[in-house]
């Protein structure tokens, strides 16, 4: 009975060693991959930006807008958010794999 304990442990410690062997390869895989994305979220978040500046500046006052001066903050918003994703991702780039911590 305790042999198959220690079998059972070696087997456990053997799995649990290729699990983390797998974990590292799908980071190490990753990892070339987060500055581009980085890079990208930035330029759609910049993008985003022009788009609502521009549209404001081509819309005129609020009563011209008609609620779409609702939908431009959003998306300026939307941008922020894009663009902290991208500063959150720079600093903690294994949360793609890992998740965020709390």
């Amino acid at each position: 009975a305790q042999n198959r304990s220690q079998q059972s442990r070696v087997g456990s410690l053997q799995h649990l060693d290729s699990t983390l062997a797998g974990i590292d390869h799908i980071v190490q895989g990753a990892a070339p991959q987060v500055q581009p994305l980085i890079a990208n979220l930035r330029r759609a978040a910049g993008q985003m930006q022009g788009v609502a500046a521009a549209a404001r500046a081509s819309l005129g006052g609020a009563q011209e807008q008609g609620g779409l001066s609702e939908t431009l903050d959003e998306m300026t918003r939307a941008a922020r958010s894009v663009r902290n994703l991208a500063d959150y991702l720079e600093r903690h780039p294994e949360s793609l794999v890992e998740g965020k911590h709390p």
